[in-house]
């Protein structure tokens, strides 16, 4: 089960605490996209198949900036992602402890999927796949 917290600044999902945090005006979208977030941190099997997915997909692109309302320190790899943010990287001393691949990918299964299949049928098929349970 997903522990919902008292929300605190924007939605998110906080790998330190395990908690998803939205408001009740959050749409749907949103708490897809969170609990994507959650279920790759709380399934070792899922956060294996996402991270070689991520690492595959990847491979020989460089870390860049995101771009403008970013952080500095928040980077990508581009590899052809209907959305750049899809290649954000979350290392912590070497350790690769999330991605966004599930919970973009789910964000676009449920919102946009049409978009997702035609533009990247590769990440459809595995979010569909995940979702399913198949590996």
């Amino acid at each position: 089960n997903a522990r919902f917290g008292q929300f605190v600044g924007r939605e998110n999902y906080d790998p330190n605490t395990r908690i998803v945090q939205v408001q009740a005006t959050s749409d749907t979208r949103t708490i897809v996209h969170e609990l994507g977030h959650w279920l790759e941190d709380h399934n070792a099997d899922v956060h294996r198949k996402v991270v070689a997915f991520y690492e595959r997909r990847t491979q020989g692109y460089n870390l860049e900036w995101m771009g403008p309302g970013y952080d500095r320190d928040e980077l990508a790899r581009k590899d052809k992602f209907i959305n750049l943010y899809m290649g954000k990287e979350y290392v912590a001393g070497g350790d690769r402890y999330a991605t966004e691949i599930l919970s973009m990918g789910l964000d676009h299964l449920y919102n946009k999927t049409a978009l997702l299949a035609r533009q990247d049928p590769e990440m459809f098929d595995f979010i569909y796949n995940v979702v399913r349970g198949l590996p």
